[in-house]
């Protein structure tokens, strides 16, 4: 388990970016699936997601401060 004191910015921002490249490699392998219906309901899901990109909500800048 790491500590507070290991923990910081840079390591974070390296980490969050390691996490989006994994969740994008998955989403474009369930794409490459034939499961319709799972693609379906990922792309339905997703789309409210990644609308908080669009106008975020002053809760959400303020935890990226």
């Amino acid at each position: 388990m790491k500590t507070d004191a290991e923990c910081t910015p840079d390591k974070h921002f390296a980490n969050s970016r390691e996490t989006v490249k994994l969740l994008g490699e998955w989403m474009l392998g369930v794409a490459e699936t034939e499961s319709d219906l799972f693609n379906d309901r990922l792309a339905k899901l997703a789309a409210p997601i990644l609308k908080v990109f669009q106008e975020p909500e002053t809760t959400e800048t303020e935890l990226l401060i």
